[in-house]
């Protein structure tokens, strides 16, 4: 009787093993599909002070991940640069 306990308990294991990997998978896009994100992780910058007014100040790099598609880039008052590039304000 202990033995068929155990078998089951192993059983019930192993199907909870696979319901949560698929459950992560789907939770992180990786469960197949080909649904469209374009919404990045959030990101930040870090506030630059007592910076003289109108001076050209760069901010902080920043990485944008996890999205799978082209998207635009909106900066309102300033440029940004994309991997090194020339600085522009174009959207």
């Amino acid at each position: 009787m202990i033995m068929s306990d155990l078998n089951r308990c192993k059983h019930n294991l192993i199907k909870l093993v696979v319901i949560v990997s698929i459950a992560a998978l789907a939770a992180c896009g990786g469960g197949g599909g080909n649904k469209k994100d374009t919404t990045p992780n959030s990101f930040s910058f870090t506030a630059k002070t007592e910076q003289a007014l109108a001076a050209q100040v760069e901010s902080n790099a920043v990485t944008i991940r996890d999205i799978n598609e082209s998207v635009s880039v909106t900066v309102t008052g300033g440029e940004y640069s994309i991997a090194g590039g020339a600085y522009t304000s174009a959207a």
